[in-house]
């Protein structure tokens, strides 16, 4: 792919003060939110702006705008669903799909991978991609994608993850899973994605936050209780340089 290639946002011109958008990879990037620059969201409204120029805008339900930088999710009814991804997963269904977030509570799903918009988790193509677990003594966040009967798991990160900002990446490259936690443990797992194009769907949203009842081992994934940061969807998977190089360039909004 040429190495990395990374942009700094021309949406905004900073000024004394002003939000300064971090730099990141732009290669293969297919829809790019961040509620912190004015050029994605407004700070009113439900429409989110995809600031990788390719039209995929998102809508917030629910979500409450937090100090200009985020979006609140109250637990119960509340998400944020991307515009149809669907070109990002054509051919051999390879993608990234990356997330900036900061849980309250385990048991709780990060986005949900959906063949459609309507009833998030309850109707047609729809899994948990990523969610957290209680595991014994941890707390376990893991990415997963539908093989076609079930949900296979990668583990992103195991430890105490409530209560702070995290850095959560899927990554699948056409035969393998791979989950990032803080650009760490890509472990990968083997595995064979059915998309929602292969499911004949013929199309795929993310809902950030979205209770989903199709998950990993029977397990709950509600609707998430906490912050939403920046999310990106990518058409290729990043390697484990580029995933480590966004999420160095973006801690410091997060307090990293």
């Amino acid at each position: 792919m040429g190495g990395i290639q990374q942009i700094l946002s021309t949406n905004i011109v900073p000024a004394s003060g002003a939000y300064v958008p971090p730099d990141y990879v732009s290669s293969g990037l297919s829809a790019y939110y961040d509620p912190a620059n004015p050029s994605s969201y407004s700070g009113s409204g439900s429409t989110l702006t995809d600031l990788s120029g390719n039209g995929i805008d998102g809508t917030v339900v629910g979500a409450t705008y937090t100090d200009s930088t985020y979006f609140t999710l109250d637990g119960t009814n509340d998400y944020i669903v991307t515009g149809d991804c669907v070109s990002a997963i054509t051919g051999s269904d390879t993608h990234t799909v990356e997330m900036w977030v900061y849980l309250n509570n385990v048991n709780d799903c990060l986005w949900s991978d959906l063949g459609q918009t309507n009833d998030p988790a309850t109707s047609g193509y729809h899994f948990a991609g990523s969610q957290i677990l209680q595991v014994g003594p941890f707390q376990q966040i893991i990415t997963g994608l539908w093989n076609g009967s079930s949900v296979t798991r990668d583990v992103a990160g195991s430890g105490s993850l409530t209560g702070a900002w995290q850095h959560v990446v899927r990554t699948y490259d056409g035969t393998t899973l791979r989950g990032y936690l803080n650009a760490a443990n890509p472990s990968g797992t083997a595995m064979t994605f059915t998309s929602p194009v292969d499911d004949g769907s013929g199309a795929w949203y993310l809902a950030f936050g979205a209770e989903d009842i199709t998950t990993y081992n029977s397990t709950i994934a509600g609707w998430l209780s906490g912050r939403v940061g920046i999310m990106r969807v990518y058409d290729r998977a990043l390697s484990s340089t580029e995933v480590t190089s966004n999420y160095n360039d973006a801690k410091s909004i997060y307090g990293l």
